[in-house]
């Protein structure tokens, strides 16, 4: 818990039926920890553009159950949630009040797992600040230069400022929000 979220942690571990051993390794935690990221990023790009619901997504909660009848797959419940932000981001793109029906409904069913029970802002706040202190201090330097001269639409210093980053053994990728750092 001093590591990963309670969230990834939750997530990870229910990712395999609970008749089967647990293959624990390096890459278990943390990329529960970015799946889960992921899902509160589309669930906060909801709430910035000001999509608004009362109503629930029927569909998911029904799909839910199925899971959960089915000598409780909580591995095949947790692997709809990807179909379920794929189809909710499109719906985002297109000013479709219902993604947050779907999101209303992800929040209401999942919270029984003990996911989805935090504000977005704070748990994007968590795994930003986290990750940021993972990339060293030049790196992080030269990608918030390539942001403002992408701003300023002088995309070869952009670019410049991008092989320099990938020289120093990192990639940067662009996002709505501004850019994410990960290790090449």
């Amino acid at each position: 818990l001093s590591v990963y979220s309670n969230e990834a942690i939750k997530f990870a571990l229910l990712q395999t039926n609970y008749r089967n051993d647990i293959n624990v390794t390096d890459n278990l935690f943390p990329d529960a920890d970015k799946h889960m990221y992921e899902f509160y990023k589309v669930i906060r790009f909801a709430e910035e553009k000001g999509l608004q619901s009362e109503d629930l997504d029927s569909e998911i909660v029904e799909k839910f159950n199925r899971g959960m009848g089915d000598d409780f797959n909580t591995a095949c419940v947790l692997a709809d949630l990807f179909g379920y932000f794929k189809k909710i981001k499109a719906k985002i793109n297109a000013g479709d009040n219902s993604a947050m029906a779907s999101i209303n409904q992800i929040r209401k069913t999942y919270s029984l797992l003990g996911l989805f029970r935090k504000p977005a802002k704070d748990f994007i706040a968590y795994y930003e600040e986290k990750t940021r202190e993972e990339f060293p201090p030049e790196v992080v330097r030269l990608a918030e230069l390539r942001l403002e001269a992408k701003r300023n639409k002088d995309y070869q210093t952009a670019d410049k400022l991008r092989a320099e980053i990938t020289a120093l053994g990192y990639a940067v990728k662009d996002s709505k929000t501004g850019y994410e750092l990960m290790k090449n």
